[in-house]
């Protein structure tokens, strides 16, 4: 799985990088639910930035049937 952030956290710390990501994987591993309901208890801008390397991922989530 390519790890793509969306480009406004590039000066972000990569410990802010890392959260996103296991997000990421989380929903692309364990699920959707789980992976969203983790990000709702992050900073906005954690959450923000996993909703937002979603939609960037839209395609893979469909072929995982994650999402129709």
């Amino acid at each position: 799985m390519e790890k793509s952030l969306p480009k406004y956290l590039e000066k972000e710390p990569p410990e802010v990088k890392e959260k996103i990501e296991k997000l990421i994987e989380m929903a692309m591993n364990k699920g959707l639910k789980k992976a969203s309901d983790e990000a709702k208890r992050m900073p906005p801008l954690i959450a923000d930035a996993f909703h937002d390397a979603l939609a960037d991922k839209v395609d893979e989530l469909k072929s995982r049937g994650l999402i129709k």
